[in-house]
């Protein structure tokens, strides 16, 4: 029997522009992208003269989890500049997760955290964080 799933090699993460899914500059040094999944919430809603001691719940609101993407920091990127810049400005815009097969999401996001280690030996890492507003979400499957 073969083994089934696939890993993340070749994946990549995009930075796009403000208005429109368009212009992506990759993100150079992703060791690891976690991508924007929707997430349901549900309130319970339960009344206190239920016969059958069951809870009730309603549908609440979609949310998108923070997207994260490890990262192997080369300062001097101008892509880094501008994602401080992102931070500061506090402008969402456009991001892409591609995964290796060609399929995308494109979502739009502030840039809420890019924080850095200063090692004295290994790799300078950060973790990038991403809120998407939820306002656009697109998957395309290949």
């Amino acid at each position: 029997m073969t083994a089934q799933g696939r890993i993340g090699h070749g994946a990549k993460l995009y930075r796009g522009d403000v208005g429109t899914p368009t212009n992506f500059v990759e993100i150079p040094g992703c060791t690891e992208i976690t991508p924007p999944m929707p997430e349901r919430d549900t309130l319970e809603s339960t009344e206190m003269h239920e016969a059958d001691e069951r809870k009730r719940y309603v549908k609440g609101l979609v949310d998108l989890n923070v997207v994260t993407a490890q990262m192997n920091i080369k300062n001097g990127e101008t892509v880094y500049k501008n994602l401080r810049g992102d931070i500061l400005s506090g402008t969402a815009r456009y991001f892409r997760v591609a995964w290796p097969d060609g399929a995308t999401v494109d979502f739009t996001a502030l840039v809420t955290s890019l924080p850095q280690g200063l090692p004295n030996q290994g790799l300078m890492t950060g973790t990038l964080s991403l809120r998407p507003d939820g306002e656009n979400l697109t998957y395309t499957d290949v």
